[in-house]
């Protein structure tokens, strides 16, 4: 990874969270998925957090 941003969700903030599902790759292999992802709908829900 060349950049990294990290947020805080705010308290109470509506989100969806779950394992990712496969998927096709630009090159055609699959890639098997199952890692961790948050989703969040609302971007004024996030706040940046300086590294």
């Amino acid at each position: 990874m060349t950049n990294q941003t990290r947020f805080i969700i705010k308290k109470g903030s509506v989100i969806v969270e779950g394992p990712t599902g496969p998927k096709v790759d630009v090159d055609g292999r699959w890639l098997p998925g199952g890692g961790h992802q948050i989703l969040n709908l609302n971007k004024d829900n996030l706040i940046k957090k300086n590294l």
